[in-house]
């Protein structure tokens, strides 16, 4: 936190947004014009955006007793005290006024609540570990007397599949001449967490994924291996793990597998012969459940000795393995941790990023910071380079500094504005998401909260990709196995999908000039969610149907998995079970 600023927690109990009020600390009057509603200074952490007082007052105008009192304060005289007190709307003048208005004569609407503002807070809403834990308690409590989402959880995994297990998925096309995904299908779904997935990672060796959303609780799946031959569906299918119930202490939900669901017939034309869509990615059942986060958790994280990070609003980062359950390092910050990664030479450090726009370096044996460097604005995303030389840092405003890292320091080396030039705008949007390609350390993606994802090239933009809605939201794109694809959540239930050959190579960019970027539209996008999509990623190599058929070996689309997340708590699993089109 900088000097000379106070800053101010609001969270919103009945939808879960979390706002954040910067204010002059010396700052003594609520009408003063450095006090956090006057400044204007509001931003939605949840969906990254800034917001006008004008926006702030429609939202909290929601609230029907606030909205009364408005309506009352225009149309009837101040609230002397001689009232009776046996009305709703006595109440309601009596809340309106407790903003330090009293008896006086009726001030501007702006006014009015640039005092409740301040005295809320002041008072309930503090920006206290007590309260932040208050409101983690409060809205898990709403989110589970929901009485619609409490039963599609106890409902459990069989019965959400009920109905929907291997029929094809419609996907479209959008500039695209032959289609990959040419037969996709559910095969299964798991109502995994009360309230939103924000995020989803599997492990480096791919036998495991790990969810965290708003309910701050960690999950972890096994991937069935082998999946296809006898022993491996006899194992999947065995009580242990799909038939018999796991209780999750955590909230009482009651975990089911896929067992007894009903066959359906393939269609002969597009599907191989003998393979079943009904065969389960994961387990019905976590292999360990996480607990200890009192908000919700951000970002995840494995190292390759199978060890997890958990980042969470609860201003803490804790350290996991996968052989227990308890937790067994926490790392405090001072604010909420919204993106961390481990160090992919020694997963003794890890670089952590929070909303107090500083980035960490942390040294895990010693549980203490070795490095830090000011950003000056919020971080959102952090990622190391493949060999640890660089470490890259997201921020609010569009902005992706490069840090070289020698010896676990971090030195300033380069910075990207991540924006649409031809917009006008001076700042960029908040960068949800990076990632390096795997197969090209030079390959940058990321993702920002305009509705764009941007291939670089080192500092050069190479490609854009379009066609998604991602405005608000923490969605990420994510590159395939292969390298060869790139996938992405949207705002409108939606997954995309487009090939990276559209990107040119160093050498071909080299003679273009510099205003001629490439731009792709070409996709194929399929339907997952009725909400918003945060999660959208392909499955590693080890989730891939096992297949005896020479034609299903050689074609690369042939048993793609896409897990996919988002607002209901929901994991989807879809593969494709044919060959692209093309092949």
């Amino acid at each position: 936190m900088f000097a000379g600023v106070q800053r101010y927690t609001i969270r919103d109990l009945n939808t879960g947004q979390l706002y954040v009020l910067d204010g002059d600390q010396d700052s003594a009057s609520p009408d003063g014009p450095e006090s956090p509603a006057a400044a204007g200074r509001v931003t939605d952490v949840i969906q990254g955006r800034q917001l006008s007082l004008d926006e702030f007052e429609q939202l909290l105008g929601l609230n029907a007793v606030l909205e009364a009192a408005r309506q009352r304060r225009r149309s009837l005289p101040p609230f002397n005290g001689n009232q009776g007190d046996g009305t709703a709307a006595t109440a309601v003048d009596q809340l309106a006024s407790s903003g330090g208005g009293g008896g006086k004569s009726t001030a501007g609407k702006k006014n009015w609540l640039r005092h409740r503002l301040f005295n809320m807070s002041k008072g309930s809403l503090k920006d206290d570990d007590d309260s932040d834990a208050t409101s983690r308690a409060s809205s898990a409590a709403d989110l589970q007397s929901n009485p619609d989402h409490a039963s599609r959880i106890e409902a459990g995994a069989a019965t959400s599949t009920s109905g929907r297990m291997g029929v094809p998925t419609k996907v479209m096309c959008h500039r695209k001449g032959a289609k990959q995904l040419t037969n996709l299908a559910v095969v299964q779904e798991l109502f995994a967490h009360t309230g939103v997935i924000w995020c989803m990672k599997f492990s480096k060796n791919g036998k495991y994924v790990a969810t965290a959303g708003q309910d701050g609780v960690i999950r972890v799946w096994e991937v069935i291996l082998q999946r296809g031959q006898p022993c491996a569906q006899d194992s999947a299918e065995s009580p242990t793990f799909t038939q018999a119930q796991h209780h999750d202490s955590s909230n009482g939900h009651v975990f089911h597998g896929d067992a007894a669901l009903p066959e359906r017939q393939a269609d002969s034309s597009t599907m191989y012969e003998g393979y079943s869509s009904d065969c389960p990615v994961l387990r019905g059942q976590p292999y360990r459940v996480y607990q200890g986060h009192k908000q919700d958790v951000l970002e995840l994280c494995w190292s390759s000795s199978q060890f997890v990070l958990s980042a969470s609003m609860d201003k803490t980062v804790k350290l996991w393995h996968i052989s227990m359950d308890e937790c067994l390092r926490t790392f405090k910050h001072t604010d909420f941790v919204t993106a961390l990664d481990f160090h992919p030479a020694d997963d003794k450090f890890f670089l952590s990023g929070s909303i107090d726009g500083k980035v960490r370096m942390w040294n895990i044996p010693d549980q203490r910071v070795v490095d830090w460097a000011d950003v000056h604005e919020m971080v959102t995303a952090v990622n190391f380079m493949p060999d640890g030389s660089k470490a890259i840092v997201g921020s609010m405003k569009g902005k992706c500094r490069f840090y070289r890292c020698s010896n676990f320091q971090l030195e300033y080396e380069a910075q990207i504005d991540v924006k649409n030039k031809r917009s006008g705008q001076k700042t960029g949007k908040k960068i949800t998401g990076m990632q390096f390609l795997a197969a090209d350390t030079t390959k940058l993606l990321i993702t920002s909260n305009d509705s764009r994802i941007r291939l670089y090239d080192g500092l050069r933009l190479q490609c854009k990709y379009k066609g998604h809605s991602n405005r608000n939201t923490q969605i990420r794109a994510s590159f395939s196995a292969d390298g060869n694809s790139i996938i992405c959540g949207s705002d409108d239930g939606y997954v995309y999908i487009w090939n990276l050959e559209g990107g040119t190579s160093s050498s071909q960019a080299a003679g273009k000039k510099e205003k001629e970027k490439e731009k792709s539209s070409s996709y194929e996008t399929f339907h997952a969610h009725d909400d918003i999509i945060t999660v959208a990623v392909f499955a590693p190599g080890t989730a891939i149907r096992v297949s005896t058929t020479p034609d299903a070996q050689s074609a690369s689309n042939f048993g793609q998995v896409i897990l996919t997340a988002g607002y209901s708590g929901e994991i989807k699993v879809f593969e494709n079970l044919a060959v692209p089109a093309s092949s």
